[in-house]
């Protein structure tokens, strides 16, 4: 058991916030074991009892004062059919299939990309954890496609550095419901945490948005829907599902931002989001020399591509 005690004296740059976000964000726990401790009066403002929701205020000391179970970092590594397009002394790279988190994290239980790679060699960075060896980013859960991963300390602190400086390069393809207005488009809004839904992010937060720029480009028109390629230019949270959320072209399958949109008639509903991450141009980390990566579309992605052309006409029909 780790015990935490500890005053924390509360800035004008906190005033304002729930006093259950804010600790749950300045202890890097989760927002329901802070607020079982508050309701346990293990937490107290200023020597007193308040709720979750009580908005703090500057000057106000929070006493915390609880026992944690110390987390257990170790992962389990699990046999994993993982597909390898390039591999070197520093780095793989892979072409992740949908339905696979990239790493643990609050609620996943299931086997993940990070025990994959821990079965398929142990050569791998020990950074950025135990449980994220050698991760240098993510794709969501849903997402096929090209992710890097560095076997060497050196190469993940290089990869990162690049990612910082923004001069890896990303490309997705996507399916998405309607036509962009133009062939080629900037969505350039904001995103923060959703207002509402704290699983979601929204152009609509109302604090801490961080600029996203995202680029798009028509490729071909599947009737009521299209097949565009997006170039993400900042690296925000699902920063190109929020995007095309907002302009009112979701990504088909997209259960977060896309529900309650219907399909057409002879339109199988996909199990996930069309999103693919088809294309990785990064720096070598030992040489410096810039490559470029593709990763093949997977068959799911093939698949509803061939059955929406196949309807193409129907649909447009239906939709007039």
């Amino acid at each position: 058991m780790k015990t935490t005690n500890k005053r924390i004296l509360i800035s004008l740059e906190n005033k304002g916030k729930r006093l259950d976000s804010f600790l749950a964000e300045h202890l890097r726990l989760s927002r329901s074991f802070i607020q079982k401790e508050i309701s346990k009066k293990n937490i107290l403002i200023n020597g007193h009892f308040q709720r979750s929701h009580y908005l703090l205020k500057e000057s106000d000391e929070i006493h915390v004062s609880f026992f944690e179970e110390e987390k257990d970092l170790s992962i389990v590594p699990v046999p994993m059919d993982i597909k390898i397009i390039y591999e070197d002394d520093e780095i793989i790279i892979i072409n992740k299939d949908a339905g696979i988190s990239v790493h643990p994290g609050a609620g996943t239980k299931e086997d993940t990309l990070a025990a994959g790679l821990l079965h398929y060699t142990k050569h791998l960075s020990n950074l950025p954890d135990k449980t994220r060896r050698g991760i240098v980013h993510r794709l969501d859960k849903d997402t096929s496609g090209c992710m890097v991963i560095a076997k060497t300390d050196e190469a993940f602190l290089n990869l990162k550095e690049q990612f910082l400086k923004r001069t890896i390069k990303k490309t997705y393809l996507a399916i998405i419901y309607g036509k962009l207005e133009r062939p080629h488009l900037k969505v350039d809004l904001p995103i923060g945490r959703h207002p509402v839904n704290r699983q979601k992010m929204s152009v609509h937060s109302l604090k801490k948005s961080r600029a996203s720029l995202t680029e798009l480009f028509h490729i071909e028109n599947l009737g009521r829907f299209s097949l565009v390629k997006a170039k993400p230019m900042t690296g925000r949270t699902h920063q190109i599902r929020v995007h095309l959320c907002a302009i009112k072209h979701p990504i088909l399958g997209d259960k977060k931002y896309s529900r309650g949109r219907n399909l057409p008639i002879n339109i199988e509903k996909p199990v996930r989001m069309m999103l693919h991450a088809v294309k990785l141009s990064i720096q070598h980390p030992k040489n410096c020399n810039k490559i470029d990566f593709e990763a093949p579309l997977a068959n799911d992605f093939k698949e509803t591509l061939e059955s929406l052309k196949l309807h193409k006409d129907n649909m447009l029909h239906e939709y007039k």
